[in-house]
């Protein structure tokens, strides 16, 4: 296999372009098959089986091995060449290149763009251009509080919060304690939540945090959710517009 790579990336899902793919995937004796890794996340899942079935439609034999591992994992095997091609997100090109002003990855295209050459510079590996779809973190309520409450988006939440509005938001702690999470809303905003406001979580994982946002539990109204989450239309929830992009994009 040469050691051509190829990425796809969002911040969700991105088109597959096969520019000059052939040529990575050639050998003297014929065509190698393409080797496709996913996160073990089920958005990675779903979309690495449609790039699978993409490329065999187009006559491009493929070795699935999406659901491959955390982004840790998947990441070391695309840098060593055991992975042709993969599903990421722009703004985790903070994490493989450290040093850089992290408000870079607030603002979409910088945060692409410094990805993308970074990467090819430094490892061959090149992004294809992403789609508009934003998985970063932020906070929801139900539709129901917003349509009573009018809060919509960010300024709207603190404006509420300022008022007196109750509150009660479960998230990570992780979220809680980052200047680029909760902090940063609060600072950016001009909002600030007690302590008794909070329901704090070890685990990043929000199906928890949906679910208590949804049944309204220990009073929850407010949960920290990923923009792209698959249950926020099934459970009638609205993502607070953060025009700032505070958390990364």
């Amino acid at each position: 296999m040469s050691t051509c790579r190829w990425i796809i990336v969002p911040a969700l899902i991105a088109l597959i372009v096969a520019l000059g793919l052939s040529s990575c995937v050639q050998r003297d004796e014929g065509p190698a098959p393409v080797t496709v890794a996913t996160m073990i996340d089920s958005e990675g899942a779903i979309l690495g089986k449609a790039i699978v079935l993409l490329l065999e439609d187009g006559g491009v034999k493929t070795v699935d091995r999406t659901e491959f591992g955390t982004p840790d994992i998947l990441r070391k095997a695309l840098e060593a060449g055991e992975v042709q091609l993969t599903v990421d997100y722009t703004g985790s090109g903070q994490y493989y290149h450290e040093g850089y002003d992290p408000s870079i990855w607030n603002d979409p295209e910088r945060g692409y763009e410094m990805t993308r050459r970074l990467d090819q510079e430094a490892n061959d590996i090149h992004w294809l251009a992403p789609a508009p779809a934003n998985n970063t973190e932020a906070l929801a309520v139900t539709r129901a509080f917003s349509e009573e409450t009018g809060v919509r988006d960010m300024a709207g939440f603190a404006d509420y919060v300022n008022s007196g509005g109750e509150v009660k938001l479960i998230c990570a702690q992780s979220f809680a304690d980052n200047p680029l999470g909760l902090i940063g809303l609060e600072l950016a905003y001009g909002f600030k939540l007690r302590p008794d406001q909070l329901i704090l979580l070890s685990s990043g994982n929000t199906a928890e945090m949906l679910k208590a946002l949804s049944e309204g539990t220990s009073g929850v109204n407010v949960s920290l959710v990923y923009g792209t989450d698959g249950a926020l239309d099934a459970l009638q929830l609205l993502v607070l517009d953060d025009p700032r992009h505070v958390p990364p994009v």
